[in-house]
């Protein structure tokens, strides 16, 4: 879990630390979200 009680700095129980997983992940969720939401034609969906 990467996001544990994450809440605004100023509420009770916020989150204190940010941990390191989180920038390690970030270029892995870049690539993934940036093939999510490339834009396809429909004659590429029709080759293929």
């Amino acid at each position: 879990m990467l996001f544990t009680k994450a809440r605004y700095g100023y509420e009770a129980d916020s989150l204190k630390v940010l941990r390191s997983e989180v920038f390690e992940l970030a270029p892995h969720l870049d690539k993934v979200l940036t093939k999510m939401t490339d834009v396809v034609s429909a004659s590429d969906l029709a080759n293929g």
